[in-house]
């Protein structure tokens, strides 16, 4: 099990395979990404320097990424980069699933989530290298598929997507991470309760409550939580989690199950696993998907791609391997 201080979550059931020689690398672009910097010489001078060849693409609307990155498994890319938001590698890596071509992170957004989750530097040129240094690993990593989209850490229903709800572009391009925490404090003021009838592959549920949270727990970083819930007996489902009520005693509950990997400790803390599973609300409440805000639903659907993917993370070294284990 690995320490709580280790962001990156890596386990005996996600060993990391060494990466052969990359000669070939798509880098799809996100020019609306919450980052702001000059990255276009930096990635030129290491590409070239490592004698890798490179593309160029940008995406323009809705679902450029995936075709882009379709397009570019077509023309035989070693490796597909996203640079941009979670959105942006989310998008991209849905074009990937089951092609055995890598996605590379090039964190460019506001939370940077699955960077931080996989330990991938959050330095432009550090993520470069990864790729032109070639000092990376792959590993598998799992999907979900949501309706018609996909994400890779979280799915939430109620309040949790209030809370992206008001963290719109707007709010984030001037406040950037603090945007969340200012929508968090606004969502809780006045949680909306509302009627869940879950299906867990095939067994029904019908619980109250102010969010349901959907999640690959694996992806989210934070070892701890995957003990507490038990996901690493269920490494091929995903975590549901419903809470009844968003007052102090729930948030410190949440709190000390991240922290201490002890099980929730209030019976108002409802857990399940499951490869598929449907919600329907009643009323409707807002739904997101890994800090994108899908709109308002009566109904959602969520299935597990175990394994789908392939990305690139920092290579572990021997001796860190040997300290992990130990």
């Amino acid at each position: 099990m690995n320490e709580a201080n280790d962001t990156s979550p890596r386990s005996e059931a996600h060993p990391e395979q060494p990466v052969e020689d990359i000669s070939s690398v798509c880098v799809i672009v996100n020019p609306a990404a919450g980052q702001d910097q000059p990255f276009l010489k930096t990635m030129n001078n290491l590409f070239k320097e490592a004698g890798v060849d490179y593309e160029l693409l940008i995406t323009k609307d809705a679902g450029d990424g995936r075709r882009l990155a379709q397009e570019a498994v077509g023309k035989g890319a070693s490796v597909v980069a996203a640079y941009g938001g979670d959105g942006t590698v989310i998008e991209v890596a849905s074009g990937l699933i089951d092609t055995h071509v890598p996605l590379a992170i090039l964190p460019g957004g506001t939370g940077n989530m699955m960077a931080k989750a996989f330990g991938i530097p959050l330095d432009f040129t550090q993520a470069c290298a990864l790729i032109a240094e070639n000092n990376a690993a792959l590993r598998k990593v799992s999907l979900a598929r949501i309706d018609d989209g996909y994400f890779f850490q979280l799915a939430g229903i109620g309040l949790e997507a209030k809370m992206v709800e008001g963290a719109d572009r707007e709010a984030k391009d001037r406040m950037g991470i603090l945007a969340y925490g200012v929508a968090a404090l606004q969502a809780l003021a006045n949680p909306e309760t509302s009627h869940y009838h879950i299906d867990l592959d095939g067994e029904s549920v019908e619980i109250d409550g102010v969010t349901c949270l959907i999640s690959i727990v694996a992806n989210l970083g934070f070892p701890r939580l995957s003990q507490a819930l038990g996901s690493l007996d269920h490494p091929e489902e995903l975590d549901i989690v419903v809470l009844e009520r968003a007052d102090m005693s729930t948030f410190l509950a949440v709190m000390a199950t991240t922290a201490t990997g002890a099980p929730p400790s209030l019976d108002t803390i409802h857990h399940w696993h499951s490869r598929h599973v449907t919600v329907a609300a009643d009323p409707p409440q807002g739904v997101q998907a890994d800090g994108e805000f899908l709109g308002e639903k009566g109904r959602l659907e969520v299935t597990m791609l175990y394994n789908a993917i392939e990305i690139l993370v920092p290579a572990v070294s021997e001796t860190a391997q040997t300290q992990e284990k130990g």
